[in-house]
């Protein structure tokens, strides 16, 4: 996507053009209506492959609402009754999918979590179906759960995944950032303002998680009314953080280009909202539930310094003032 050119040199014109690139990415009602009627298409489809019983839930950005016009669809099939494999399942939908001449995108049956990717044509939408995501659900509840806790938070990653994206750091495959990752980024940016936007994540929820088919409901309930009384806590005693969104999208670059210093010994942690010992990291994997280890971001800082180096290169900032730096070069 081209933003075109426009010199920025104050944080007021910056402010004009996080707006139109907002205005651009941010997807509309029919692309809303386009991802529902994807999922009820395919739990037609696997209603009449047998599958009586079958649950169709999106996950990832879709469900905590921060994705894009563009972007793809996340897809968890559970099948209760199915005594079948992942892989197998996915390869009886993907034959399926092939008689009616949708395409296929990808097929991993062999990876840890089978993946199936095929492209909707006539809603030209990407989605990835997963079988049993149950982990990947519950990921996307908590970050749509903290989306609730300051408006800033999803502009900033609408923002951040876009500027990833365009300078070519958004591709796990290649080693760089996926976009939960670059969710990560952001909350701990935000916990780590003056004063916090954001708490630490054990604040919002400490506890155990046991997601399965069969507990599934009970489970989400009871975490997500654990997080609700707890961010009603955080957002009566916490002190207001008035900055804008474009000093948010500063600072964030600024952080993360001064602590490369940090990098050899430390990772960043969401869950205790301050950077780790890396020597900690093992102790906190054999004490902390995994998703909660996954929500803290053990994340070597290595790749942070990658990303922050490419950061500055987009942006010349002086002052707190954007000075010689364009739209285009910030995020194309």
């Amino acid at each position: 996507m081209s933003y075109g050119v426009t010199r920025i040199l104050s944080y007021e014109q910056l402010g004009l053009a996080i707006s139109d690139i907002l205005f651009w990415i941010k997807p509309s009602s029919k692309d809303h209506e386009a991802r529902q009627a994807i999922l009820k298409a395919l739990q037609h489809t696997l209603r009449l492959m047998g599958y009586k019983d079958a649950k169709v839930e999106p996950f990832g950005s879709f469900l905590y609402n921060l994705y894009t016009k563009n972007a793809d669809l996340d897809i968890s099939v559970d099948i209760p009754s199915s005594i079948d494999s992942s892989a197998n399942v996915l390869g009886h939908i993907r034959r399926i999918l092939l008689q009616r001449n949708l395409p296929i995108l990808n097929f991993v049956p062999e990876a840890r979590i089978p993946l199936l990717t095929f492209q909707s044509i006539h809603w030209n939408v990407t989605c990835d179906v997963t079988i049993k995501n149950h982990l990947g659900e519950i990921k996307s509840k908590f970050l749509l759960w903290i989306s609730k806790i300051d408006k800033r938070f999803g502009d900033m990653v609408l923002l951040v995944k876009e500027w990833a994206k365009a300078n070519d750091i958004n591709n796990p495959k290649e080693g760089t950032f996926n976009s939960y990752a670059l969710c990560l980024l952001v909350i701990f940016h935000l916990q780590t303002c003056m004063p916090a936007i954001l708490p630490p994540l054990k604040e919002i929820y400490a506890g155990t998680i046991n997601v399965n088919s069969s507990t599934k409901l009970t489970e989400e309930r009871r975490i997500q009314h654990v997080c609700a009384t707890n961010i009603e806590k955080f957002l009566s005693r916490r002190a207001v953080n008035r900055s804008t969104l474009p000093q948010l999208v500063v600072s964030f670059f600024e952080k993360f280009s001064q602590f490369n210093v940090m990098a050899g010994n430390h990772v960043i942690s969401t869950y205790s909202g301050k950077w780790e010992d890396k020597r900690n990291c093992r102790w906190m994997a054999q004490k902390t539930d995994k998703v909660l280890v996954t929500l803290s971001l053990s994340l070597s800082l290595s790749l942070c310094v990658c990303v922050c180096v490419r950061a500055r290169a987009h942006l010349n900032i002086s002052n707190y003032l954007f000075v010689n730096c364009n739209c285009s070069s910030w995020l194309d």
